[in-house]
């Protein structure tokens, strides 16, 4: 970029997928978007954290070229209270300020507007004090459908409840849910007799989760819960956990990458539906579980992945052991790779029903049956070109 040329616009590269780039378009002028990081002056990157009560945002600002060394980084929160066009102007609001430095050093300030508001901006993770609820957060919600035809019909409901609480250094949550997944099919045989086939599938699960921050890297907890799930062969489970957990890298910095150990054990009891392989109606048992998991943000891309295991004090061989990984590149300019792959070796299916599944359970998804393993890919490539900008926006005819 020619600082004294004709060119004086300042051209940035939005990297954030959960923005709104038509909104923000519209409002940056004389700077302008861009849909490469080879053609712009700075580069933004976004990285979201979920709050107790909504999320906190950072903004990191990459002086690029003429603008080498004009870094920055801008923290803010928003709220589950805020509309999405409250959310989007804080957004804005943050854009602008973090873009000051450059309009500085591009000769722009001239098109600033200064205005300073009475009050005082909240500090990250602090509850304001005349907050009614202290912080708690509450979530109730049920949804509903059904479809049907003259032979055949199918119903579902959904509900659930969730209450949080998130400090700086405690952390609550309870979670409650429930499915009901009911269906029918009618048909007739050869000899003319009717035959009804019906599948109910329901479950129930209630988790509480408490967490406390030891210092910037160790983090204990205690999870405690308890389900029901008819495809489990489940008629009521109940456990609870102690938990650690050990980030190699300190708290302050898991927006932009994290590297973190778990280790749970968990004591519980099962009553099952039906007797299983094992000739068990109950049993209590103690369950082990440990993960490695890593993430980190680069301004190319993302990456995410993690080993996971868990085995029964009682049996070891009763285990299960996978891997996953994602990866989203930008390769070059314009194109753009991502990958999703996971596997799992499966030794521990305890809740099979020693009666084996037949035709009808297997094809309507009725009963769990036994596998060995299971394991998932997915894979896409995208390629973007033509003009660079990306500033212009037309919502005529919905925006298409």
């Amino acid at each position: 970029m020619n600082l004294y040329g004709q060119d004086t616009s300042l051209k940035i590269f939005l990297d954030c997928k959960e923005c709104k780039d038509d909104y923000i378009a519209t409002r940056i002028a004389p700077m302008q978007l861009v849909r490469e990081r080879a053609a712009a002056d700075i580069h933004i990157q976004t990285g979201w954290q979920r709050t107790g009560s909504g999320s906190r945002i950072t903004l990191w600002f990459e002086g690029l070229d003429d603008f080498a060394g004009v870094d920055d980084t801008i923290q803010f929160l928003t709220y589950s209270s805020e509309t999405d066009r409250e959310r989007l102007d804080k957004q804005l609001r943050y854009l602008l300020i973090g873009l000051v430095p450059y309009m500085r050093v591009a000769g722009l300030t001239h098109y600033l507007h200064l205005e300073v508001a009475n009050g005082e901006e909240e500090h990250l993770g602090s509850v304001p004090a005349d907050d009614p609820w202290n912080g708690w957060i509450y979530r109730i919600g049920a949804r509903g459908s059904g479809s049907g035809e003259s032979n055949a019909g199918e119903s579902r409901l959904r509900g659930g409840l969730n209450a949080k609480h998130i400090g700086e250094f405690w952390k609550f949550e309870l979670d409650f849910d429930a499915h009901f997944d009911h269906s029918f099919w009618k048909f007739t045989e050869d000899d003319g007799t009717d035959i009804t086939e019906r599948t109910d599938v329901d479950n129930y699960e209630i988790e509480i989760r408490l967490a406390y921050a030891l210092n910037d890297h160790w983090t204990v907890g205690i999870f405690a819960g308890g389900r029901s799930n008819t495809y489990r062969n489940i008629d009521y489970n109940v456990g609870i956990a102690p938990a650690i957990e050990y980030n190699f890298l300190p708290f302050s910095e898991s927006s932009e990458h994290s590297i973190r150990v778990e280790y749970s054990m968990t004591p519980a009891f099962t009553r099952y539906l039906e007797t299983t392989l094992f000739l068990n109606d109950s049993e209590t048992l103690l369950l082990h579980a440990l993960s490695l998991n890593a993430w980190a943000m680069y301004h190319w891309g993302n990456l995410e992945g993690g080993i996971m295991g868990n085995w029964y004090q009682h049996d070891p061989s009763k285990n299960q052991i996978g891997v996953y990984g994602h990866a989203s590149v930008q390769v070059t300019v314009g194109l753009e790779f991502n990958i999703y792959a996971s596997y799992a070796q499966i030794h521990d299916q305890l809740h099979l029903p020693a009666e084996s599944a037949d035709l009808t359970d297997i094809l309507t998804q009725r009963k769990d049956i036994a596998t060995s393993f299971e394991y998932g890919i997915g894979m896409g490539l995208s390629y973007t070109f033509g003009s660079i900008y990306r500033s212009t926006v037309n919502n005529r005819f919905g925006g298409f």
